[in-house]
């Protein structure tokens, strides 16, 4: 199951950089045209391609190697843990002075 989440968040991160699906950032899509101007969303899009197969790298590793490491009961509550834990940080990362011009 991990395999196939970490998939898709790589393919969103992937997708939203390389083919400007900027509408399926949080909030980008209902701002106003004025805000929209004081973003740099080609920035922001990088930085959550880059979270994304962050958290995609990871989540497979812990699939992969989990049993190894004694994870198996653990497994799941990791996963969800790096998702929450990724997501939110890429969320305060990306409210930041360095995404506005």
């Amino acid at each position: 199951m991990g395999y196939w989440i970490a998939i898709f968040l790589m393919a969103l991160g992937w997708g939203v950089d390389r083919y400007k699906l900027y509408g399926l950032i949080a909030g980008y899509n209902t701002m106003s045209k004025e805000e929209k101007a004081k973003v740099r969303i080609e920035d922001v899009a990088r930085l959550m391609r880059n979270t994304f197969f962050g958290i995609g790298a990871v989540l497979i590793f812990v699939e992969y190697f989990g049993a190894d490491l004694g994870l198996e009961g653990y497994r799941s509550m990791l996963q969800s843990l790096v998702v929450v834990v990724g997501v939110i940080v890429m969320l305060i990362q990306s409210n930041g002075e360095r995404y506005k011009k």
